[in-house]
């Protein structure tokens, strides 16, 4: 995965392990980006499992259900 440095999707990418994390208007660091996972086949499956990995961990349906029912047992205390 590559995403643009703007904070709704950075906190979804661990730089450099789940993916790329690209500047603002710098076109030539998102084509690297690009480039170095076509040339890397390994890289670029290392990355992905690891981004599933992350979402099954952080981002999963149970985990969200989780966190929502936290907070609201937490207001009613």
């Amino acid at each position: 995965m590559i995403v643009l440095d703007v904070p709704t999707l950075v906190e979804y990418v661990d730089n450099g392990k789940t993916g790329h994390i690209f500047e603002v208007n710098d076109s030539n660091q998102l084509a690297n980006y690009i480039v170095e996972l076509i040339e890397n086949n390994s890289k670029c499956l290392e990355m992905g499992k690891a981004a599933y990995q992350k979402m099954v961990n952080e981002m999963s349906l149970d985990v969200v259900c989780k966190l929502i029912n936290d907070a609201y047992v937490n207001m009613k205390t």
